[in-house]
């Protein structure tokens, strides 16, 4: 069987909004601070209205599509390319604060800041003399 064979079965499986198009988990690394965790995910050519983060029972899903942009000679790059989502998601623990969640998209680099629970960030305890 080839390749292709392959694909189009597979293709037939997926909802039909998604046929044709690959899905692949982009690379994140993740950083934690006293304050905050900080994920920064690899998304290159996504445009910022092409992203969806949901946050929905301590997970937090990742979800954005990259097409062909449009420009000059851009059939010719959705001959070589074909379109991509890009979908990652990742259980948070129960002491974020999701009420102050953020993210911002620069340079194919989505950035979410996840900020810490007070009751979970490290605090100096004063003593007192006597």
């Amino acid at each position: 069987m080839s390749n292709k064979h392959e694909m189009t079965r597979q293709d037939e499986r997926l909802p039909s909004n998604l046929r044709g198009r690959l899905v692949a988990t982009p690379p994140v690394d993740i950083y934690e601070n006293d304050e905050e965790y900080v994920l920064e995910a690899d998304v290159p050519g996504v445009a910022q209205d092409r992203v969806t983060l949901r946050l929905e029972n301590g997970e937090l899903s990742l979800e954005a599509q990259w097409s062909v942009p449009e420009i000059e000679g851009a059939t010719v790059l959705a001959r070589e390319f074909r379109p991509v989502d890009f979908r990652r998601s990742f259980v948070l623990p129960d002491t974020v604060d999701a009420e102050k969640v953020s993210a911002s998209l620069k340079d194919g680099v989505l950035t979410v800041r996840i900020p810490k629970g007070e009751a979970v960030r490290p605090r100096s305890i004063q003593i007192r003399a006597g």
